[in-house]
């Protein structure tokens, strides 16, 4: 073999290794980690305060952090408040009861649902037009909410759901969701 043959079979060698190398990466990096796609982490800060001795304000804030590597649009969104204490008593005509739902959760050790159906005080649910909630690679964004409710409400559950606009087409829609508690204290008789 003459050193031109080895030089060849020497570059075809170091080319086939550049290929499976640039080949991985690309599934590393596009496929498995799915970079082309926003990646989204949210959290809730919540508040309140008393308007009057009947209803406070409930504040809701979400915050919306980018932490993939390409931008994230937001068109669509939803906030959503229940009412878990204190626990409303069952109607025949509004079901499922939340109250049935636990006794039947403390008796059985598997349940088929995984949340319980508590009663909805408030919803807001977004659709945004262009200029768009527009969340670069490492910012965060902040979108508030205020919800008027009874002072007797002790503690709500909070959901939020943000749709991913590059996941979703006609048929599916792809998004992220979150839930809290949030507990309120007993309101002061600040208004006699």
């Amino acid at each position: 073999m003459t050193l031109k043959d080895k030089i060849n079979t020497a570059q075809s060698f170091v080319s086939i290794l550049a290929i499976f190398v640039g080949a991985w990466w690309t599934y590393d990096n596009f496929i498995k980690e799915r970079r082309h796609f926003p990646h989204a982490y949210i959290e809730h800060n919540i508040s309140h305060i008393p308007l009057t001795p009947d209803i406070n304000l409930l504040r809701m804030s979400l915050k919306v952090t980018n932490s993939g590597a390409s931008r994230m649009q937001i068109v669509k969104s939803t906030m959503r408040i229940q009412q878990i204490l204190p626990m409303l008593p069952c109607d025949e005509l509004t079901p499922p009861c939340v109250k049935e739902q636990i006794d039947i959760a403390i008796q059985e050790i598997t349940r088929q649902a995984d949340r319980f159906a508590w009663p909805m005080i408030g919803e807001r649910k977004n659709f945004l037009e262009p200029p768009l909630v527009d969340i670069e690679p490492g910012e965060t964004e902040y979108m508030d909410f205020e919800f008027a409710i009874s002072s007797n409400v002790r503690a709500i559950r909070a959901y939020s759901y943000i749709r991913n606009e590059n996941k979703t087409d006609g048929a599916h829609e792809s998004g992220w969701h979150m839930s809290s508690f949030y507990e309120l204290p007993p309101q002061r008789n600040e208004y006699d």
